[in-house]
């Protein structure tokens, strides 16, 4: 299992979230119930995660990420 810290842009909330091998960034976001949003590292659109890969690989223990919406980012992600 990896920690991580999800931070809503719009609001700035910080969400602590548990993952384990196979979670893709869509479950994360639905877990935490924001549809409708995108992950990335640092609310860089450059640096969106996919939505249904696994996110386990991609993220270190403790790490940060933004959660934004696709109109925050100024593009959609399918």
């Amino acid at each position: 299992m990896k920690e991580l810290l999800i931070v809503i842009a719009a609001s700035g909330d910080r969400k602590p979230i548990k993952i384990a091998p196979g979670t893709t960034a869509h479950d994360v976001l639905e877990q935490i119930g924001l549809q409708g949003y995108v992950l990335s590292r640092d609310g860089d659109p450059a640096n969106m995660l996919p939505a249904n890969k696994d996110l386990y690989p991609m993220v270190e223990d403790g790490q940060k990420l933004w959660a934004t919406t696709s109109a925050d980012v100024g593009k959609v992600l399918v």
